[in-house]
């Protein structure tokens, strides 16, 4: 009798099929990232495959698929990824220089810079995301990943978890890039998985 653990159908196949997958996606993100630009597009790609993963959907080709959302997102995701990036540096300079000047004012200012940076940094999580599962504009696609990240403040404090772990296991070991960037975004797309359908079926946003 075959053994149900070693088949080609089995348990231990399954497992180490998955972890090929893992590793191929990893590496494929990487190396579309590689020209920094490319970031926005390569992780709305990466969050398009790690979405079908968590939803178990059918993927017959992690390159193809990947492609696919690549090409199909590269602009959007372009754009938003240099809004998001420039908007970014010029509050972190902005911060630098605040925190040189004396005064109560100048730390109000401050603080409200930190605000701002944090606002764009839980907006980033929900955006890509959106973006890998809806047709959706730039302006509605900020709208909306601002709207939930804050309407739903829970569910972001779960997906800000994973950054101390994160960390914590890159400082172990730096292999661990190779899987790290993945699991993060199977993580997101598993605390997200339900959270943007109630609001897709109550706006024009076409799921893809």
């Amino acid at each position: 009798m075959e053994n149900k653990y070693l088949s080609y159908d089995g348990v231990f196949f399954n497992i180490f099929k998955m972890i090929y997958k893992l590793l191929l996606l990893n590496i494929i993100w990487l190396f579309f990232s590689i020209p920094l630009i490319t970031i926005g597009a390569s992780t709305t790609a990466l969050f398009y495959l790690s979405g079908k993963i968590v939803r178990k959907e059918n993927i017959n080709s992690i390159f193809s698929s990947f492609w696919k959302s690549f090409k199909l997102n590269f602009k959007n995701s372009t754009i938003i990824w240099i809004i998001l990036l420039t908007v970014s540096y010029f509050i972190f300079v902005n911060m630098i220089n605040i925190n040189l000047m004396p005064g109560l004012i100048a730390k109000y200012i401050y603080i409200i810079q930190l605000i701002a940076l944090f606002e764009i940094f839980i907006t980033t999580m929900y955006i890509f995301p959106l973006l890998s599962r809806y047709h959706v504009t730039i302006i509605n696609a900020f709208k909306a990943s601002f709207f939930i990240a804050n309407r739903h403040f829970l569910t972001t404090i779960k997906c800000l978890i994973f950054f101390p772990i994160f960390y914590l296991i890159f400082s172990l070991n730096s292999f661990f890039v190779l899987f790290i960037v993945v699991f993060y975004a199977l993580w997101i797309s598993y605390i997200l998985k339900d959270r943007f359908v109630k609001y897709a079926q109550v706006s024009d946003e076409d799921e893809r």
